[in-house]
């Protein structure tokens, strides 16, 4: 799962504004999920440390092939709402089936790579 930008400033015990600047300067991977940022914990974790990103893509690849809105919005902890903007807005390729509306980790990794400030 990846976190918000008060748990990596709660973590990091400095303010939100300093997160912020630490992913636009590319001290800490970022992906930009609809309108909030999320960022692995490893690179929160070692943002010491020159980044590579290996995490988000560790944790993007974790994912099962296919997931559902709720699988998204519980991985990225945005509410179901962010997701299904980006499904209607066509960010994100998806299809509807009888548990609701499925997107490809593919098409998700593809978005992320698009809105990430590291991505590999």
């Amino acid at each position: 799962m990846f976190w918000s930008i008060k748990e990596a400033a709660d973590f990091l015990k400095i303010k939100s504004t300093h997160v912020y600047y630490l992913i636009r300067e590319g001290k800490i991977a970022g992906i930009r999920f609809g309108d909030v940022w999320r960022i692995a914990p490893g690179d929160v974790e070692n943002y010491q440390l020159p980044v590579s990103s290996g995490y988000q893509k560790k944790i993007l690849e974790s994912l099962p092939a296919i997931l559902t809105v709720q699988e998204v919005s519980k991985c990225f902890t945005v509410d179901r709402r962010t997701v299904c903007s980006l499904i209607t807005l066509k960010d994100i390729p998806s299809w509807k089936t009888e548990k609701g509306w499925c997107i490809a980790r593919c098409d998700l990794i593809d978005y992320c790579s698009k809105k990430s400030n590291l991505y590999e």
